[in-house]
């Protein structure tokens, strides 16, 4: 292959690779607006008020509460996959104990969105 075809190539998976981290990143504003759309109201957390005196977390990028009715959900980014992944397993091994089947947990990447099920599925 001549040297223009090798570096088209590559400038077309480099392309595609930014694209799909572009667009597949969900912010916090993403969950807000879902949410919102879907008639959930923002809870003020314990975050929020931390935030507000000056300090903030070691682990958590940044975190919402929302509620509407009976249902509730509350995301959190972390700041690394590690920290991510074993609040996810800690939450799991919570919900052994939800014998009604009322709550859920997952997770995308760095951000774990756990809650009630409806909850959970309608912030994405």
């Amino acid at each position: 292959m001549n040297k223009k075809v090798i570096i088209s190539i590559i400038a077309v998976i480099a392309l595609v690779a930014i694209l799909g981290t572009v667009l597949v990143a969900c912010n916090q504003e993403d969950y807000q607006k879902r949410l919102e759309k879907k008639g959930y109201s923002k809870v003020v957390s314990g975050s929020d008020i931390i935030g507000a005196i000056g300090f903030s977390s070691n682990t958590i990028e940044w975190d919402i509460h929302y509620a509407k009715d009976n249902e509730y959900v509350y995301v959190v980014k972390y700041k690394n996959a590690d920290d991510a992944k074993k609040a996810y397993n800690d939450a799991k091994e919570e919900l052994k104990d939800d014998k009604d089947g009322k709550y859920a947990v997952k997770k995308v990447g760095k951000i774990v969105v756990s809650g009630t099920k409806q909850g959970v599925r309608d912030a994405g």
